[in-house]
C-alpha cells in the first residue's frame, strides 16, 4: 500500500466512524410520523446519501481502488450504477403502467355500471 501509513488508517477509521454514528443517529431517531412528508424525504435522502459516501469510501480505501489506474476503477464501480439506473427505471414504468391499468378497470367499472343503470330501448 503505497503511502498507507497508521495516521491515515486512523483518518479513514475516524471518517467512517462519524459517518456510521450520524446513520445511527438518523436511524434511531423518534418515529417520523409526527414530521412533515419533506422533512422526511430530506431525512432520508440524508441517509441515504451517507451510506452511499461511506460505500465508496470503503471501497476506495479498503479495496484499494483509490490508488488503481482511472480506468479499473470505472470498470468495477460503473456497472452498479447502471444496475442500480435499471432498478429504478423498471420500478418507475412497473409504477406506471400499473397505474394505466388501474385507471384501466375504474373506467371499466364505470361503463359496466352505465350499462347496467341504462333503461333498455326496444
Amino acid at each position: 500500500m503505497a503511502g498507507f501509513d497508521t495516521k491515515q488508517i486512523w483518518k479513514v477509521f475516524f471518517i467512517l466512524l462519524a459517518i456510521t454514528v450520524l446513520e445511527f443517529l438518523i436511524a434511531l431517531t423518534p418515529a417520523l410520523e409526527g414530521i412533515r412528508t419533506d422533512y422526511k424525504l430530506a431525512v432520508n435522502l440524508t441517509y441515504v446519501v451517507l451510506t452511499l459516501f461511506k460505500a465508496f469510501y470503503i471501497i476506495a480505501y479498503f479495496m484499494h481502488l483509490k490508488f488503481e489506474k482511472i480506468n479499473l476503477i470505472y470498470s468495477i464501480a460503473l456497472p452498479p450504477v447502471f444496475v442500480i439506473y435499471c432498478i429504478v427505471l423498471v420500478l418507475y414504468e412497473g409504477g406506471y403502467w400499473n397505474g394505466i391499468r388501474e385507471e384501466n378497470v375504474t373506467s371499466n367499472q364505470k361503463i359496466e355500471q352505465v350499462e347496467n343503470h341504462a333503461p333498455e330501448h326496444h
